[in-house]
């Protein structure tokens, strides 16, 4: 097993951005010392509270020249918001200048902040994803291509540089949902996922169909083909595990609930809209539902750790963290919870649409007011990853369809 750190550089408005990327780039100088083999960077655009680090690639290549040994992870490029072509050249100037050190971590993205902010279709995002890859591994691989898919278009073009590392750096898919643990069983690539993002119960049944797709497809194995990111914290005792990283945590969920809730159109339609004016009528509830959803994921998620001597043993993840055996039924409460609010919202979402009504006063008006709603608000975006609606249903919906 090997450790690494990740990076994500939130900076509040008192804040310097000039001090808190030093004080990153001092951080993983430390941890190269340390002897931590990955450190991981995020990309995330357009909300200074959650990330002021767009670009990942460029703050690499500063550490590159000021590490010697930690290698360097992208966590992930955003590969529907970029060019391919550009993304592969700077991918593969840093393998160089880091003398082949490059974890070249992709994904899809779901922020619709990001996509809006770019003014690319969230719902392209995977198309976009699978033709950027295309392009990027045949950039690296041969000395010149042509490619003719439904986004990227390319005839006789030379890529230069190549990747140090052949037949190119190590690629990592972020897998967060369980069409993404499929695609990369199936395509034996390695993936990156994260317990905060990913139910644990869930997480553990991916990994499982991940590992039979590899089997299943004949893939040749490793031991690093998944990488799982989980916050942790080492104290004295649980209980100041949990006291001391608390607050850091529960501002942690508010912002990143605050970053989904703008641009909160694009997500789902009419459905997420409704819910979102309910958010707003009942703000008082759901900040308090928040801190009630966030203790129960540092729960479920392993978050807190008390004794260097129990690291080993949580990260396993079918295990309990030792002393935490309510975290079973915890999972098991918390799914069925999920479940049920999940299938009454569908439930109500479909029957509004037939009607003919936009729904607002059916939901405000149903069993499912105030904090029921705005649980489903809550999981559907953040833990469980489901719209209450798919894209080609709300534009059935809203043309009359």
């Amino acid at each position: 097993m090997e450790f690494g750190t990740f990076y994500q550089l939130p900076c509040a408005a008192e804040q310097s951005p000039l001090q808190r990327y030093e004080d990153t780039l001092m951080q993983i100088q430390h941890a190269d010392s340390l002897g931590l083999d990955v450190a991981w960077l995020g990309e995330l655009h357009f909300f200074p509270t959650f990330s002021i680090m767009p670009s990942p690639l460029l703050v690499a290549s500063a550490l590159a020249q000021r590490t010697h040994r930690i290698r360097l992870g992208i966590a992930v490029n955003l590969l529907p918001l970029h060019h391919p072509l550009r993304n592969a050249e700077d991918a593969a100037t840093l393998d160089i200048l880091s003398n082949g050190r490059l974890e070249y971590g992709v994904g899809r993205g779901s922020i619709p902040l990001h996509f809006a902010g770019y003014n690319v279709a969230l719902e392209e995002s995977r198309e976009r994803f699978l033709e950027a890859l295309d392009v990027v591994l045949l950039a690296w691989t041969t000395d010149s291509f042509s490619y003719e898919g439904k986004y990227y278009q390319y005839r006789d073009v030379q890529v230069v540089p190549k990747p140090l590392q052949k037949p190119h750096p190590p690629i990592r898919i972020a897998c967060n949902s369980s069409d993404s643990f499929q695609l990369a069983g199936e395509r034996g690539w390695r993936i990156l996922s994260s317990s905060v993002i990913v139910p644990v119960p869930r997480l553990q049944q991916d990994i499982t169909t991940y590992n039979i797709l590899l089997s299943e497809h004949g893939t040749p194995r490793s031991s690093d083909e998944v990488a799982i990111m989980a916050p942790i914290y080492v104290a004295s005792s649980m209980a100041r595990a949990r006291e001391h990283p608390e607050a850091s945590i529960m501002h942690y969920f508010r912002t990143l609930r605050d970053m989904y809730k703008k641009h909160h159109w694009q997500v789902a339609g009419t459905t997420f809209y409704q819910l979102h004016l309910l958010f707003d009528k009942h703000h008082e509830e759901q900040d308090e539902l928040v801190d009630t959803i966030a203790e129960r994921i540092q729960l479920l998620g392993g978050v807190s750790i008390a004794m260097a001597a129990d690291v080993a043993e949580t990260t396993i993840i079918p295990r309990p963290p030792r002393g935490r055996e309510e975290v079973a039924v915890q999972i098991s409460r918390l799914l069925d919870a999920h479940e049920f609010i999940l299938k009454e919202a569908h439930t109500m979402a479909k029957e509004a649409d037939e009607a003919g009504d936009d729904g607002t006063n059916d939901l405000l008006i149903s069993d499912l007011i105030r904090l029921n709603e705005l649980q489903v608000w809550f999981l559907a975006e953040h833990l469980v990853a489901v719209p209450l609606i798919h894209p080609e249903q709300a534009k059935s919906a809203a043309s009359g369809g």
